[in-house]
Order: structure tokens, then sequence, then C-alpha cells
């Protein structure tokens, strides 16, 4: 017997089953008020009060399948970008619920979820060290986003391949000595120079900077200036580079004195006609010797030309880079005093003075230049460290404020003062 329009008021006790017909709750015809069906596709019961309601808090009736994710294994993989390693899962639905991969759990010390709700081709999974190359073990389970169906995978491994290595060209100029004093001081010696490339730098290499400052300029007896500080690079996998720095300049007095020896030489004393100091081989050249008969100092050795090189007194030329792209003339000589002011090698190489109180000219900062010789010397110049780096691999993780600019597919990293750069 079937009855239709039933209306009833309090509550129906069922014993055995209670049969409610199929139906989806996308179609919105016109039904009586009261009236249950079961969608088909979500096994959720709903009433129609007006539109399909759901009854109550749900849960899906369905069994999870023993598999809800497929094909998660097989494209599990490894990619490494700068300073991060990121292990993508793709996954794709396996049953006929609504799986979609939501959120997940992970067990392994080297890894951590990302974030939850990752669609079909998103990775949310990553290190939480740096992965060197090798095999890395985890376990993960992921659910659908009710929490209803879940998957797990056990003992699963990823391989991480080696960090790509690249080249970093540098540019290496120590401080440059101070310029002598006393009356008629030599020139300060520039500081070293040195070129060359880091050869396959692993990512994650922290590089240590240290620029050195100028000597200072020589005053009262007995007027030597004094050398200038080392300029160097440090990390793990290469050589240190360490720049020397320049000589101080031969104080001037009565006795004379001998000029300082570093990256180049500084230029001698004119009194008891002193040598200049000598370089360092493959950094800079020595510093020219003094005249005393013709009341001349030698001039500080630049990293291209000894003192002297370009006339009397002369500061010797430093050596020309284009590691930024533009070419510079970096680490000259500091002038040796004369009667007459003389001037210093190109590359920051200051100018001496006349004598009679007056002070000579500081090398420049940044070039590494030598000061010049007189009464009063001149502080030599600091020196610089630059990096020159592929911009595709370029980290930009520096400390110590160093200026960066991009030359062609290159980033150039300038220190001024010491830091660090991050591969």
């Amino acid at each position: 017997m079937i009855y239709e329009n039933i209306e009833m008021s309090g509550s129906l006790d069922v014993t055995g089953s209670f049969i409610v017909p199929f139906g989806t709750s996308s179609v919105t015809a016109s039904y009586e008020k009261g009236r249950m069906m079961l969608e088909k596709d979500s096994g959720l019961l709903f009433v129609w009060t007006g539109s399909w309601e759901g009854i109550g808090t749900q849960q899906n009736p369905q069994s999870a399948p023993n598999t809800v994710f497929n094909d998660a294994v097989g494209n599990l993989t490894a990619s490494i970008s700068s300073g991060t390693n990121l292990v993508t899962m793709s996954l794709s639905e396996a049953d006929n619920i609504t799986s979609t991969p939501y959120s997940a759990s992970i067990s392994g010390s080297s890894f951590e979820i990302v974030f939850s709700n990752a669609d079909s081709s998103s990775g949310f999974i990553r290190n939480t060290t740096t992965l060197t190359e090798g095999t890395y073990y985890y376990n993960v389970t992921v659910f659908d986003s009710g929490s209803i169906n879940s998957q797990s995978y056990n003992n699963q491994t990823v391989a991480v391949a080696a960090s790509p290595s690249y080249n970093i060209e540098y540019l290496v100029v120590a401080g440059g000595g101070g310029g002598g004093g006393e009356s008629i001081g030599g020139g300060g010696g520039a500081g070293g120079y040195l070129t060359s490339t880091i050869n396959s730098i692993s990512q994650g290499t922290s590089i240590t900077v240290t620029v050195g400052s100028g000597g200072t300029g020589g005053s009262s007896v007995p007027g030597n200036g004094t050398q200038g500080g080392n300029s160097s690079l440090a990390g793990s996998g290469f050589t240190t580079v360490t720049a020397i720095g320049g000589g101080g300049g031969a104080g001037g007095g009565q006795a004379g004195t001998q000029a300082g020896s570093g990256g180049s030489g500084g230029g001698g004393a004119y009194a008891n006609a002193t040598t200049g100091g000598s370089g360092t081989s493959g950094q800079g050249n020595a510093g020219g010797n003094g005249n005393f008969g013709a009341a001349q100092a030698g001039g500080g050795g630049g990293a291209g030309q000894a003192g002297n090189t370009n006339g009397a007194s002369r500061g010797g030329d430093g050596l020309q880079s284009s590691i930024t792209g533009t070419a510079t003339y970096y680490a000259g000589g500091g002038g040796g005093s004369l009667p007459f002011s003389t001037l210093g090698g190109q590359g920051g190489g200051g100018t001496s003075s006349t004598g009679g109180g007056q002070s000579s000219s500081p090398g420049t900062d940044g070039l590494g230049g030598g000061g010049g010789g007189g009464y009063y010397g001149g502080n030599g110049g600091s020196g610089v460290v630059i990096l020159r780096i592929p911009t595709a691999n370029y980290s930009g993780t520096t400390t110590g404020s160093p200026t960066v600019s991009t030359d062609g597919s290159h980033k150039v990293v300038k220190f001024t003062s010491s830091g660090t750069y991050t591969s």
C-alpha cells in the first residue's frame, strides 16, 4: 500500500529500514515541504524547504577506498633554486568522491609542509635544512578536503641532485700606504692588486670579504707613513685570496728612513738617498729611490709600474680593470715630494706637497691609492673588493651593505667595507 501526502506532527518512529528516494540537489522543481532526498553523488541527505537543505551534520557513509590519491610516489621530485630545494608532489583523485588533495602531515627531519589546499600540480613539501646531494626518506599522509579519506605513503625517497656550481670573478685591492712626512717624504705604495676567478663555487658557500683601510701619512720624526690594511676573500672550497697593504713612504728628515714594503713599496727618502720599499710579486711594484743631490723623494710603487717610472718622484701607475663594466684604474702609487709637487700614479695615487708645512693629497678611497709624500704625508686610500656573478646564480644574500649593479648578464657586487656574500 502506498500513501502520499501524509501530514504529521510530532515524531515518527520507524522500525527496520526507511527508504528515501535518490535525487540531485541541483534540481529546483516545486516540491512539497518536508520531502527528503538522498543525493546520489555525495551520499548526503537533503530536505525540501523551498530549496534543498542538508540535514544536520553528516559524514559521507561510503568507506574510504584503498587508494585515495593515485600516482603520488612516482611524481615526487626535487628541484633546486637559489637557496631553496623544493620537493614537489603531484596528486590525482582516484575515487568517485570529492577527494582533492587538501592537507598533509609529514615525518622526516629534512621536510615540512609548506601550505594546505594544494591543487594537483602544486609543490607543498619543502626542506627544513639545506639539502646536499643524496637520497632522503620521509613518510607522508594526504587528506581530502573533508578529512574523510586519507592515504599514507611510508618510507618514501626523494633524490636531490648536486647543487649547480658557478664561477665568480673577483678584484681584490688592499689599502694604500700613507705618504712619508717630515719635510721631503716619499710617496705611499699602492695596495696590492689581485684579480682572477673562483671556479665552481657551491651553492650555500659563505664568502667573507675584508676591505683594508688606508695607511696614515707621516708627520713628525721619523715621518714614515704606515702600511695600508690587507683586503681578502675567504670561504670553504677555495684558497683564501689576500692582497697586501701598500708600504708607507719614507720620512724625509735629515737622517732619512727606509721606506716600507707591501703590496707595492713606498718611495724612498731624499736624505741618505734611501731605496724604495719592495712590492709583493704578482700584486705590485717597488717604490722609487730617493735622490739626495736633487732633493727628490721617491714615488710610491703602483700595481702596474714602479715609482719614478714616469719621471722623478712620480707615483707608479696602477692597473686597469673592467670588472664593473667600466674600465677603471686601481692601485696607483703616491707622488714623492720635490721642491715642487708631483703627481701620483693613475689609480688613486695622491699628489705630493712641496714642503713648507703643507699637507699632501691622500690616496683615493675605494681605489687603494698611496698617499702623497711631503711635509705632512697624505693618508693612503682604502681598498675595495668586487665580485662579478652570473645573474642567474646570484643569491642576493649579503652583509656589509655592498652596492649591487647589473652589467649585461652579471651582477656586480662592490664592497668598500667588510661584509659577506652567500652563494
